[in-house]
């Protein structure tokens, strides 16, 4: 309980933050988390997750996403607490210290160490390589997929196979991950604490097992009624090109478990391109010594092999559906279940190592500088504007940091900032349909219709989407053009005769 105490301490500020980006569209404008009815609740239990907010994208079936657990949290907690963002974060945070809890339940009754036990916990509390997970809302998902898998993994040390399937069902309708985990559940390695006659692996009993191959068989079953034209895993080429900047992504992520910065100072210390060089040397010396390692710890190790190989296995499809251009494992909650992991193969390893002065000394120092950047993570994820900072200075050359803090000092009335931040981010991705969009907007507000006409009209040719003929009308309208406005805002009906914002723009412009 101290430990919980003292890590709700350190994150009680996220209290205090707002919404950041998706949590606007799967929340603020979310059709059916903002609808009341039951339908809506049928909705989300049988669409891919864009379609809550974009009816019209998901029709191509090629994001894959099922994950109906956290939309439905969303639509109970729309209930309870409207857009308050405070409401939100008090749930993510109960769940994130209900993670840590199970977590230093699971090591100290898996090693016998109750050190280790509280050493866990408290690194994943505070840790902030996973902080995004609690503190952004949508990291929602993350957290009940973690809780999920080390639900499940308690329930069946315990015998209790129907409520470690009941969990196992949760991770897997949270996150794709889960699917990761259940084959590895399936294996039940020689804990510490077993007798020492005890077979290092061996499968578990055969209602465990029936449970496992029962959810997944359940959730496949689902995937195939309600998307039946997505894949779990991105094409064949994708995977090829993520597998060729793998050693750079791992690498990255072992930085952010073991250097206590904040992202963005990890990006001011390192450089990512460099690391991602070596990447390729550094894993094959680091295959020739885990190879040496694992030939060794099948019979010595067992729990800490099963851990280890567990953390891994469930970061790597982060890697393999993550677009390879965003050059990172897409923020810290991807890793929250994987760093939960590798602390239970890691923690009563690492407790046994301080018997010297020394080690209690670099230790301790870690874990409060620890402290200290998990509120700096919390202070980045406060708003808009400080993500969008901190997002830009860590990927500078990649548009979406740019986009988010360009909106941000727009919607604060700092236009000049805003646009020269948009123009950063649609000059680095001209196909950015987004950040043309804001710009588009913030030039309107500028009142400089001209420029903003302009480009509009660019991004209807790279990236034709109904708000670019929005952004054209509007500017016609701003320069005095009704005719001209009208005759815009009915060439974007005539191509996107669903969208209701050209509809409302038309009757609007007709009207006056």
């Amino acid at each position: 309980m101290g430990v919980l105490g003292v890590v709700l301490l350190i994150c009680a500020p996220v209290l205090g933050s707002g919404f950041l980006t998706d949590d606007h569209f799967l929340i603020e404008h979310g059709r059916l988390v903002g609808d009341p009815s039951l339908a809506a609740v049928v909705g989300l239990l049988t669409h891919d997750t864009l379609y809550n907010h974009d009816p019209d994208r998901i029709d191509s079936g090629t994001m894959g996403t099922y994950r109906p657990l956290p939309l439905v949290v969303f639509w109970l907690e729309r209930r309870l607490f409207d857009l308050a963002p405070t409401g939100y974060h008090a749930v993510n945070l109960t769940l994130h210290l209900l993670c840590v809890a199970l977590l230093s339940w699971l090591v100290r009754r898996l090693s016998g160490d109750g050190h280790a036990a509280l050493l866990a916990a408290f690194v994943l509390g505070v840790h902030p390589a996973v902080a995004e997970a609690w503190t952004w809302v949508n990291g929602v998902c993350d957290l009940l997929q973690a809780l999920g898998v080390l639900g499940a993994l308690a329930c069946f040390e315990r015998g209790r196979a129907l409520a470690g399937a009941a969990c196992l069902f949760a991770a897997c309708c949270s996150k794709e991950v889960g699917l990761v985990a259940a084959p590895l559940l399936a294996v039940r390695p020689r804990w510490p604490t077993d007798p020492a006659e005890t077979p290092p692996f061996r499968l578990r009993p055969p209602a465990q097992l029936a449970a496992i191959g029962g959810v997944l068989a359940a959730i496949f079953g689902l995937r195939a009624a309600f998307l039946p034209h997505a894949t779990v895993l991105a094409a064949s080429g994708h995977v090829a090109a993520a597998a060729a900047v793998a050693p750079g992504f791992v690498g990255l992520a072992a930085l952010d478990l073991l250097l206590p910065v904040h992202a963005a100072e990890r990006y001011m210390l390192v450089d990512t391109q460099a690391l991602g060089t070596l990447g390729n040397l550094g894993l094959a010396l680091l295959a020739v010594g885990v190879a040496a390692w694992l030939a060794r710890a099948w019979r010595t190790h067992p729990a800490r092999l099963w851990y280890a190989t567990s953390a891994v296995a469930c970061m790597l499809p982060c890697a393999l559906t993550i677009p390879v251009e965003w050059g990172h494992w897409g923020g810290g909650r991807y890793r929250y279940l994987p760093l939960a992991l590798l602390l239970g193969a890691l923690a009563p390893f690492t407790w046994r190592l301080l018997s010297r002065r020394s080690a209690q000394v670099v230790l301790g120092a870690w874990l409060v500088l620890l402290c200290i950047q998990a509120e700096n993570a919390i202070e980045a994820h406060a708003d808009e504007e400080s993500y969008g900072r901190v997002t830009s200075q860590e990927f500078p050359e990649r548009s979406h940091g740019w986009q988010q803090l360009g909106l941000a000092l727009c919607l604060k009335g700092r236009l000049g900032e805003g646009r020269r931040a948009l123009e950063r981010a649609v000059a680095l991705r001209p196909t950015a349909h987004g950040a043309r969009h804001n710009l588009v907007r913030c030039t309107l507000q500028a009142g400089d219709p001209q420029r903003a006409l302009a480009l509009a009209r660019q991004g209807q040719v790279l990236t034709p989407r109904p708000e670019l003929w929005v952004g054209a009308s509007l500017a016609l309208a701003q320069a005095g053009d009704r005719a001209g406005a009208i005759a815009e805002a009915e060439r974007g009906r005539d191509r996107f005769p669903k969208d209701e914002g050209l509809a409302a723009l038309l009757r609007a412009l007709r009207d006056r």
